[in-house]
């Protein structure tokens, strides 16, 4: 990576830092911007220190959160995927370019030990990690895409129970107020994530038609539908607002 992707990838890391509500559109124009202004320049690092830092990972990593973030990943996953590359590189101590799919073997088995945490966790990391390999290959960062030979990991997959009746029942009966009972009617209607819920606003509801349009992961939009009591419940907390 040239310095001038450098600069960008950190500069439009920095913005991100700073203005977290920044929305992916934007984020977008400023990178064209910012490609447009340095062309023609070439920028260079000013060596201040002979001390390695050892706290941030490399530029390349910056550069593929960056691109994450505009093609609109979620800001959680982002998060998680920043700590997760910070902790690993403070720990292999390598060059990205010398790193061996043995020292993220050593790395998963060493982090299992030292840690409580589930194999379905061990193997979101181990996903995390091929998904930024995979990027950097493709990009032309690096030749060889070293997790290609980690194998998942195994672990037990537990079959999800439907709420019955009788639950369902149970819990009408301990919501206290209107919007308990609509945030309880929406989820048992459009099965929705929490996520999705925070972020629906009235003109997401389509009254005539009892749908409402949800947006998920990477902002991806479906629709949900809206049964009779959830109708309901919505116009009674609408009502009890005002």
């Amino acid at each position: 990576m040239n310095t001038n992707e450098s600069f960008k990838a950190i500069a439009l890391e920095k913005i991100a830092m700073l203005v977290p509500s920044i929305d992916t559109g934007t984020l977008r124009t400023i990178s064209s911007a910012l490609d447009m202004a340095m062309q023609g320049y070439t920028i260079t690092r000013e060596c201040t220190s002979l001390t390695v830092r050892t706290s941030e990972f490399p530029d390349e990593v910056k550069q593929y959160l960056v691109s994450k973030k505009i093609e609109g990943l979620s800001d959680l996953t982002i998060r998680n995927r920043t700590y997760a590359y910070r902790r690993f590189f403070i720990s292999v101590q390598k060059p990205i370019s010398d790193i061996t799919a043995n020292d993220v073997r050593v790395y998963l088995w060493n982090y299992k030990r030292q840690n409580t945490i589930s194999d379905r966790s061990l193997d979101g990391l181990r996903v995390a990690l091929h998904a930024l390999w995979t990027w950097l290959v493709d990009n032309e960062f690096l030749t060889k895409n070293i997790m290609h030979s980690i194998k998942p990991i195994r672990y037990e997959k537990k079959q999800r129970v439907s709420m019955n009746q009788m639950e369902l029942e149970i819990y009408r009966h301990e919501c206290r107020t209107p919007r308990e009972s609509a945030i309880l009617e929406f989820f048992y209607s459009t099965a929705c994530r929490c996520s999705e819920l925070c972020n629906v606003r009235m003109s997401d509801i389509d009254w005539v038609e009892n749908k409402v349009t949800l947006f998920g992961k990477g902002r991806k939009q479906r629709f949900g539908y809206l049964n009779a009591k959830c109708l309901v419940a919505l116009r009674k907390y609408l009502a009890d607002r005002c």
